[in-house]
């Protein structure tokens, strides 16, 4: 489909799609959290939601007319790779839905703001500062903006939890460079499930040896 409007591409900072990542992504924290609802049920409910967005990306892209409201209604937050392809929703809440899926809730709630907070502090830093080129378009500097945004994330949350101890301190320098590492190396698969999925799993084996939950 072609279109007169410029989209941005991945290598510009696009301010309003990372605040609707940030709002969507603690949203569903907020959600979960305000219902009370029991995370199993819960991590259907998200993977369903994947499934019907994955539907609704293969239709509008079958039926140009029907891709060119979707685009016309979403275009303030879509990159120009997405006009015609797949955006990153679908991927976005199946990491979130099999991270509760298959984890503890504190570890899935845990990579969800994660994934909300320090994928686009990645981005944006990347963009904006970002001046040695790591693997592909990656940084140094974005992924330091990665590791102490979750850092950060982890270790606030954990002292909300436990008293401050040398374990959480450790607990969240590891898991901030597994999440730094992880998105530094999701150049083929989209981060909007890896960090959330994967960064999960790292925290449930680091999990196991520190013994924090």
């Amino acid at each position: 489909m072609e279109s007169i409007y410029r989209f941005p591409s991945k290598f510009e900072p696009h301010i309003l799609r990372k605040l609707v990542h940030i709002i969507s992504g603690l949203g569903i924290v907020l959600i979960y959290l305000l219902t009370n609802i029991d995370s199993l049920l819960f991590s259907y409910i998200v993977l369903g939601a994947s499934a019907l967005f994955t539907l609704i990306e293969i239709l509008r892209l079958k039926f140009d007319g029907l891709n060119q409201v979707f685009v016309n209604a979403c275009r303030s937050v879509l990159r120009d790779s997405e006009v015609n392809g797949f955006t990153g929703t679908p991927l976005f809440l199946l990491g979130i839905g099999l991270s509760f899926l298959a984890f503890d809730e504190q570890i899935a709630l845990l990579a969800t703001i994660i994934l909300s907070l320090a994928d686009p502090a990645s981005s944006f830093v990347g963009i904006r500062y970002g001046k040695r080129k790591v693997l592909e378009d990656r940084t140094f500097e974005g992924s330091y903006a990665c590791f102490i945004m979750t850092f950060l994330v982890v270790a606030t949350y954990g002292m909300l939890y436990f008293p401050l101890s040398l374990k959480i301190v450790i607990f969240a320098f590891f898991t901030g460079v597994a999440t730094a590492i992880i998105e530094l190396l999701s150049t083929k698969i989209d981060d909007n499930f890896t960090l959330s999925f994967f960064t999960a799993s790292a925290m449930a084996l680091l999990n196991i040896l520190l013994v924090l939950v």
